[in-house]
Formats: C-alpha cells, sequence, structure tokens
C-alpha cells in the first residue's frame, strides 16, 4: 500500500514537473515581452478560468450566464489595458449585477439537478464575475503601465518566491497551521520564510530599476507574501465549500488555470491598485 502510494506521488511529481517545465518558458517570454503576444496569453487564460468558474458552479452546461461572465472579464480587461479605468469598474461592478441576474434566470428556467442545492449559483456568479475581472484587468493594467515588463516580472516572481520558499521552510519546518481546517498545508513558518523571500527579491528589484525608494518597495514585497498566501487559501475555502479538489483537470498534475494562479491574481490586485493610486508602478517612484 505504502509503495503504490509512493509511486503515485512520484508519477503526479513527474507530471507537474513536465507540465511546469512546458509552461513555464512560455508565461516568461510573454511577460517579459509584453504586448500583444500577453495580452494574447492573457485572453486565453481569463477565457479558460471563466470556464472553470462556470464549472465549479454547479457545473452547468457552458450557456448564457457563463458567457456573460467571461465576456464581462474581457471587457474589463480591455478597457484597464487602455487604462480607461472608471469605464473598467462600471463594467465589473455593472455586469457583475447582470451575471446574478442571468443565472437566477437560468437557475429558475432549468432547475438543473447536478447543482448541489447549498450552490447558490446566482452569487457565485455575482462575486466569480467581480473576483476574475478585477484580478485579470489588474494584470492587463500593469502590462500597459510598465512597457519594460519589470512590473510584472516583479509581481511573478514574488508570487513564485512566496510559494517556494512556503514550502520548503513550512515542510522542514513545520509548526503551528494559519487556518487548518481551509489549507491544512500553510504553516506560519513558511508564511515568515515567505516573506522574508519577498522582501529580499523586492529590494534587488528596487536596485536593479535605480528606485530611490528601497524601504517602500521591500514593504509592499513584505505585504506580497500575505496577499499571495491569502488569496491561495481564498480559493481552497472554495473549494472546500464547493466539495472539490481542483478547479479542472486543464494542466495535468497541477489542476486547473485558477489552481495555479490564484496566488497571482491576489497579488495583481493588489500591486495595480497601488500603481493606479500613484499613477506609475511603484518600482519608479
Amino acid at each position: 500500500m505504502a509503495e503504490a502510494e509512493s509511486k503515485s506521488k512520484m508519477s503526479n511529481f513527474y507530471t507537474r514537473t513536465m507540465s511546469a517545465l512546458v509552461i513555464f518558458p512560455i508565461a516568461f517570454y510573454a511577460v517579459w515581452t509584453g504586448g500583444l503576444l500577453y495580452f494574447l496569453l492573457l485572453f486565453t487564460a481569463a477565457i479558460f478560468a471563466g470556464w472553470e468558474w462556470n464549472k465549479i458552479a454547479g457545473n452547468w452546461s457552458y450557456g448564457i450566464d457563463s458567457m456573460f461572465l467571461t465576456t464581462v472579464v474581457v471587457l474589463a480587461m480591455t478597457t484597464f489595458s487602455m487604462k480607461y479605468i472608471g469605464t473598467g469598474l462600471i463594467i465589473i461592478f455593472g455586469g457583475a449585477y447582470l451575471a446574478y441576474a442571468l443565472s437566477k434566470i437560468r437557475a429558475r428556467s432549468e432547475k438543473s439537478p447536478v447543482v448541489p442545492e447549498y450552490i447558490k449559483r446566482p452569487r457565485w456568479f455575482f462575486w466569480g464575475t467581480i473576483y476574475l475581472s478585477l484580478a485579470f484587468s489588474g494584470l492587463a493594467y500593469l502590462d500597459n503601465t510598465d512597457a519594460t515588463g519589470l512590473t510584472l516580472m516583479w509581481v511573478f516572481l514574488a508570487t513564485v518566491c512566496n510559494d517556494v520558499f512556503a514550502y520548503i521552510f513550512g515542510s522542514i519546518i513545520g509548526g503551528k497551521k494559519i487556518a487548518p481546517k481551509i489549507s491544512p498545508g500553510k504553516s506560519w513558518s513558511g508564511l515568515i520564510a515567505a516573506a522574508i523571500s519577498t522582501t529580499v527579491l523586492s529590494y534587488f528589484f528596487a536596485l536593479g530599476v535605480g528606485s530611490k525608494n528601497e524601504l517602500l518597495i521591500m514593504g509592499i514585497g513584505f505585504c506580497m507574501a500575505f496577499v499571495a498566501h491569502f488569496g491561495d487559501m481564498l480559493e481552497s475555502s472554495f473549494k472546500r465549500y464547493l466539495k472539490i479538489k481542483d478547479t479542472s483537470n486543464l494542466i495535468p498534475g497541477h489542476g486547473g488555470i485558477l489552481d495555479r494562479i490564484d496566488a497571482v491574481l491576489m497579488v495583481a490586485i493588489f500591486i495595480s491598485i497601488i500603481s493606479i493610486i500613484l499613477g506609475k508602478s511603484p518600482l519608479y517612484l
């Protein structure tokens, strides 16, 4: 039994590694070059994220409510990319209300037996529209607000750094869990290691771009670890409530798009809000 479990873990590790070796270079290149290639990658990810949200909110067929949710996400992403922030926010919150209404109408008309009673699909579509729209809009805005691609690279590398150090130190040191009922793998030792690593990474980023506000960048980097952990745990709480393991099986060994970029999405919202308030990326203050 133990041998079979060990082989299964090794097989899953191999699958995850191969998937990462294929996906990471493509994502890295798109983030680095920015522009049309990055937008197309983001556009594709947004479509799949909308599809996954439809799946987790009851696993209905891809109908008018799910198509509308995805459309709102893409429209908001496009307007934020062009820096029409006010228009984008109107699209997001107006679209969330309409997605709620369409889902409610569809739920009444179809009475689908595949939706468990505890899943209130219209509410999931309302909050899903806001969450996905803000996240993908943030990723689009950060690309347009920094033509060098360094801000996006900072976001992605800080998130990867957060995950790696949290996993390594959480596994080695262990200790008290942050929220064992939501995410049993997340420990305080891992979070502290992640916060230190993202702070150090942010310091070197600040030096690299010639920022005169290294302390501010380090402070933001420190906060990134907490925001990334929150994003990860937020999705974990979604999945526990919905009684699912992954949002889909789109990426072999990793699950779905939302499973892999949950922390990135929350960090993107965080950094884009800061950039909008400052009028530029905090790296260039």
